[in-house]
């Protein structure tokens, strides 16, 4: 009886017949030459697609999205809603075996330094990739890529804003959503915060044994370039100039987003959280 990955392999071969050779001479270049595996992970509406799709415009890097998500978001070379057979098959190797998937698809990365994908906090949560993501905590070899977003107040704005749009990823100001202002009470801003802070303590702790290297939002979309650059260099890359396609839903100014701006800043004052508001 065949294995899975052999009928894999042939199922490839006969949808894409051109392509497999290519994928063969991709796998020896692979072998001959290990890439560095990475991990970005994060909390959502904290620049993961951002950072991502930045690294994915290095030549030297592959940089997938959230593969391992139910809809398999991002993996390189497939449209996020393409149904092809290739992205059919993709789903149905990983939601079979994830482990192989991970091993031989995920890290796949051909002539390319780098390779990785990205992973939100609640995936570490899920118990039906518990043993994939045992797998990356026991290969110390695997780099993590941790960022974080400083301004808490302002990604819970965001959190909140795309889930009233249903719009997380702006590529085209067409597609630019016309929203409200919304309203943040003090309570539910400290209950995020911490939340967001045992994620982040958590996945220092989980991942305490691999190279790990953290990076704020901040420093991303900033003057700051050293960071970014920096980050290349932990990936094994010679640092080149990085950009996405991706779109700022909103503004960056807080009296713009909440609706009870004033209110807030007055509650926060003294706080730890005051200077959410001078960021």
């Amino acid at each position: 009886m065949l294995s899975i990955f052999d009928l894999f392999k042939k199922k490839l071969r006969y949808l894409f017949q051109n392509e497999w050779i290519l994928y063969e001479s991709l796998k020896k270049i692979r072998i001959q030459v290990p890439p560095t595996r990475f991990v970005i992970i994060g909390a959502s509406r904290t620049g993961t697609t951002l950072l991502r799709l930045m690294l994915n415009s290095h030549p030297d890097i592959i940089s997938h999205g959230e593969i391992f998500a139910k809809a398999m978001r991002g993996f390189v070379g497939i449209e996020h809603r393409s149904q092809s057979p290739l992205k059919q098959w993709l789903v149905e190797i990983r939601d079979s075996d994830p482990v192989f998937f991970l091993e031989n698809i995920a890290f796949l990365s051909g002539a390319k330094k780098a390779i990785g994908f990205k992973i939100l906090y609640r995936t570490v949560r899920d118990t039906n990739l518990r043993l994939m993501l045992n797998i990356i905590q026991t290969d110390n070899e695997i780099k993590i890529i941790h960022i974080i977003r400083k301004n808490r107040l302002k990604r819970l704005i965001s959190q909140k804003r795309a889930n009233l749009s249903g719009i997380s990823v702006l590529l085209s100001d067409k597609y630019r959503p016309k929203l409200e202002k919304v309203n943040i009470q003090l309570k539910d801003l400290i209950k995020d915060i911490h939340e967001i802070e045992n994620e982040e303590n958590s996945t220092r702790t989980y991942f305490k044994n691999h190279p790990i290297f953290e990076i704020e939002y901040e420093d991303i979309v900033g003057s700051k370039h050293d960071s970014v650059e920096l980050l290349q260099k932990f990936l094994g890359v010679q640092p080149a100039q990085l950009n996405s396609p991706t779109l700022k839903l909103s503004s960056e100014n807080l009296n713009e987003l909440l609706e009870n701006y004033e209110e807030l800043k007055l509650k926060t004052k003294r706080t730890p959280y005051e200077n959410y508001f001078e960021r």
